[in-house]
């Protein structure tokens, strides 16, 4: 009999395979052999390798979301280096599963959900702070596109440490692009 939770199982065997290889190259039967389980199974939990694979992200974030819903007064989040307080110790470096979604040009599903988790946060808890939904999701999406973009060049590159490129993605957000490629630029 195997273990009591099966879809932990289907995890684990999943980023098994996702760090060997890209999505599209990952048969439902490749992971079913390796979790130890036969398709029905399989599909008695997921509709697809791709809900599985936004299940996982889930799991991995679900500190990050914990934080962020956590947050009393929204707008300390955005006067505070926010991205620091969503992903601090050490998150990017000891995680081996968010190394595997940039490798494999996964990662803007990382900013779908943390962009999706402040909007909850924000619908949950401050929705009457806000003046345009609309242009709070715009920023959001532009501002995580930006970060997981430094993000995705440290992962490439490695020359300085988690805490140093946490402190220049806040340094570009807080003084803004143009700013930033001004002084850059004298």
């Amino acid at each position: 009999m195997k273990g009591i939770d099966t879809e932990k199982e289907f995890q684990t065997a999943f980023w098994k395979c996702y760090e060997k290889e890209p999505l599209e190259k990952i048969s439902v039967g490749k992971l079913c052999q390796s979790a130890g389980y036969n398709r029905s199974t399989f599909y008695n939990h997921f509709t697809d390798i791709y809900e599985l694979r936004e299940k996982c992200v889930d799991e991995m974030l679900e500190p990050v979301k914990a934080k962020i819903m956590d947050i009393e007064d929204i707008k300390m989040l955005f006067y505070g280096n926010a991205v620091e307080l969503m992903i601090s110790g050490n998150f990017l470096k000891n995680n081996k599963h968010i190394e595997t979604l940039f490798k494999w040009h996964d990662e803007y599903i990382l900013g779908d959900r943390i962009k999706n988790n402040l909007m909850m946060c924000v619908m949950t808890h401050h929705k009457e702070t806000i003046s345009d939904m609309e242009k709070l999701e715009i920023v959001l999406d532009y501002q995580l596109s930006g970060a997981l973009g430094v993000i995705r060049n440290w992962y490439n590159k490695g020359k300085h440490s988690e805490g140093d490129m946490l402190k220049e993605i806040f340094e570009i957000a807080s003084k803004g692009v143009f700013n930033a490629l001004r002084e850059i630029l004298k």
